[in-house]
């Protein structure tokens, strides 16, 4: 055994968030977190509940966030973020911070531009269509 006090949990788990303008799909597999939204639009949706989700879970957790931070447990699964099966974004817990993460508040966080500009043509197309 070694002397490092980390220890690896693996936890896997399928949820889903709804809000009234957001739905999000949460799943886990080979280590990886994976955030499933059916559009932009939901995304940005729940980005913006991020505060008061926040909020609520500081209320409900915070004597268990004293006993987290004593037993030396890190966040270190990779997230990966998409939009209609899409990957936008991707959380790497050793990664370098890019200009998301930067606005995320210096966490490495890093977009994925062609995903990002496949979800804004697949959106256009469909609006497009929607027209006709």
């Amino acid at each position: 055994m070694s002397d490092d006090p980390t220890r690896t949990l693996i936890v896997g788990a399928e949820l889903t968030l709804e809000s009234d303008d957001a739905r999000l799909d949460i799943s886990t597999a080979d280590g990886t977190l994976f955030v499933d939204c059916a559009d932009l639009d939901s995304l940005v949706a729940a980005y913006r509940l991020r505060e008061s989700v926040q909020a609520t879970s500081e209320r409900l957790v915070s004597a268990g966030v004293d006993a987290v931070e004593a037993t030396n447990i890190a966040f270190s699964v990779p997230v990966v973020v998409r939009v209609d099966g899409v990957r936008v974004a991707r959380y790497a817990p050793r990664g370098s911070v890019g200009p998301l993460g930067r606005l995320l508040g210096g966490r490495p966080v890093r977009s994925d531009p062609l995903g990002v500009a496949r979800v804004a043509v697949r959106r256009l197309r469909a609006a497009l269509r929607e027209r006709r």
